[in-house]
């Protein structure tokens, strides 16, 4: 049942995020979608969602954790 809901936002969603808002934030995905899983900016990038996704309130008993993070 919670084999695959994330507790903190995953490196791997972050291509998928280029499409969301214009052309500065798609080249900032671009740029850090090309970068190692534990590289300063990717990591970085990780924290920001992190904080304005609200995933350190997320409970993995919740509708949206059962979603997971490309709900």
């Amino acid at each position: 049942m919670y084999a695959e809901n994330e507790l903190l936002f995953p490196s791997y969603v972050i291509p998928k995020l280029r499409e969301s808002r214009g052309e500065a934030w798609a080249k900032l995905v671009d740029r850090v979608s090309g970068l190692p899983e534990d590289h300063p900016e990717s990591l970085a990038f990780s924290l920001m969602m992190i904080r304005l996704d609200g995933c350190m309130a997320c409970e993995t008993d919740s509708y949206r954790a059962l979603k997971g993070c490309l709900g």
